[in-house]
């Protein structure tokens, strides 16, 4: 796992670090998730979630490591 990598629902977090929602596991970019959404904070061993207000998968992007 490295800053800019994609990930996807499901996988588990192995670093402390920030995710960029990207678009939904399929591709699609409808519906889009709520503001708050869009950014979340993992610790290690945390999953990447489901969007909750579309219940869909997502790609997540790396942002950056959580010190």
């Amino acid at each position: 796992m490295a800053i800019g990598d994609m990930y996807e629902t499901g996988r588990k977090s192995e670093y402390y670090a920030e995710y960029r929602w990207v678009s939904n596991s399929d591709g699609s970019l409808s519906p889009m998730p709520q503001p708050h959404e869009m950014k979340i904070t993992l610790r290690i061993g945390e999953i990447l979630p489901i969007v909750e207000s579309t219940g869909k998968d997502a790609r997540w992007k790396m942002t950056a490591y959580i010190s």
